[in-house]
């Protein structure tokens, strides 16, 4: 059996791609590497060391084509990243999550992904990108402008997004809705550790 996938263990799946932000997932990785019932597994488009907005490499764990679609998986988180590069088979595991009701969690530019799939339709949302951003680069806008929220993070339903400053807000939100942190005294001492206003 894969290692990565062992009995009573939920992954959370973080997507990788060349010059993807690292800071802004590094908090949220914290409590999903602790003894809590949840790994975290990186996937990328290659197995090619991946060079982040920092300039560190990351090695992913695993192909997306060799993710298989099944009840070990809690979600997704995508950082974000001066890219769209949405193929069908990520298309296809987002769309599993979305239909299973499990996480979909995207930071800074990360949600442009969930609206490529269609999902920000129907869901409001945040983001750091801006439709200025994509005609200054000449790319096609896939984001649904009617549901955007001028907030830090915002939660709707299974979706969770959030500005790239507000990383430590978009942890916390995540760790909440995984049952991480299932106390408000656990969630005020997070609050106060990490200096989040809410």
């Amino acid at each position: 059996m894969d290692s990565l996938f062992i009995s009573n263990m939920k992954t959370v799946l973080v997507f990788l791609y060349e010059g993807f932000a690292e800071f802004e997932i590094t908090p949220v990785s914290m409590e999903l590497n602790a003894d809590n019932g949840y790994k975290f597994t990186t996937i990328a488009y290659t197995l090619d060391p991946i060079v982040s907005s920092s300039g560190f490499q990351f090695l992913p764990h695993k192909l997306v084509s060799e993710i298989e679609l099944s009840q070990n998986i809690a979600g997704i988180i995508i950082p974000g990243g001066s890219i769209l590069d949405l193929r069908d088979d990520l298309k296809h595991l987002i769309m599993f999550c979305y239909q299973q009701k499990c996480l979909l969690a995207a930071i800074c530019a990360g949600p442009q992904y969930l609206a490529a799939c269609g999902l920000l339709d129907r869901h409001k949302y945040t983001t750091t990108r801006t439709h200025e951003r994509y005609i200054e680069l000449e790319q096609t806008d896939p984001f649904p402008w009617e549901n955007y929220q001028e907030q830090r993070c915002v939660q709707d339903g299974t979706i969770i997004t959030a500005k790239g400053y507000a990383y430590n807000d978009f942890a916390l939100k995540i760790w909440s809705y995984l049952k991480i942190i299932v106390s408000e005294d656990e969630k005020k001492q997070w609050i106060d550790e990490l200096n989040i206003s809410i």
